[in-house]
């Protein structure tokens, strides 16, 4: 009925500590996630494939997947445009305007102007040179170092998943709810200020809303 307050996977490629952090109206899961392998980083599409407004059961995913840790990242299959590039492989590529992030070979994270990126030549280009993953329709918090700028809904608490990169392989994920009665979600102030002391120098939102996802 109730995620343990804390808890960690020692492993010969990955090492997970999580805890849950009090807020001043709720709390956050706060997970330290160190990886000697990049390859454990994976990520899943609802019944293994991409496919439009197709939605799947996280739980399901993550037993299929068999992650230690899994949590919830883009809309990739509602929205209408935008980057997916997934384990190296292009799926889809349409025009966004926006803030994306993208995963590396070498274990680093970089937020990007998804604007920057004109043609699905480019996008291919990019996989060649290292990109492994792409994330669109969130929110830069932290880029080369320094907390973005504030957006009119800069206190405005709400569920978050995001990721913060410490150095290459060492990440910082947090996930925090919005539900009724349980917790009223943290701030984009809260969180750039808890990944920013936590020494991250990217850091993006994945997801946002009401309930984010958090399975260990």
């Amino acid at each position: 009925e109730k995620a343990p307050a804390e808890g960690e996977y020692i492993g010969e490629k990955l090492e997970i500590t999580f805890v849950e952090e009090e807020l001043e109206l709720g709390s956050c899961i706060v997970a330290e996630v160190i990886m000697q392998d990049m390859n454990c980083m994976k990520t899943a599409f609802p019944e293994g494939e991409y496919s439009p407004y197709l939605i799947g059961d996280p739980l399901v995913m993550a037993e299929e997947a068999g992650a230690i840790l899994a949590i919830n990242a883009d809309n990739s299959t509602y929205n209408t445009g935008g980057l997916v590039i997934r384990g190296s492989r292009l799926y889809s590529y349409e025009p966004w305007v926006g803030d994306m992030l993208l995963t590396y070979h070498d274990g680093s994270i970089k937020c990007v102007d998804a604007s920057e990126i004109s043609s699905e030549a480019m996008a291919n280009e990019m996989i060649k040179t290292g990109v492994t993953n792409s994330f669109c329709g969130g929110f830069s918090l932290i880029k080369d170092g320094r907390v973005a700028e504030k957006t009119e809904d800069w206190e405005k608490k709400c569920a978050y998943t995001c990721i913060g990169m410490v150095a290459e392989g060492h990440y910082i994920i947090v996930v925090s709810n919005s539900n009724a009665g349980h917790t009223a979600g943290m701030t984009k102030a809260e969180l750039a200020s808890l990944l920013y002391k936590k020494n991250c120098s990217e850091a993006y939102i994945l997801e946002s809303g009401t309930e984010c996802i958090f399975i260990f």
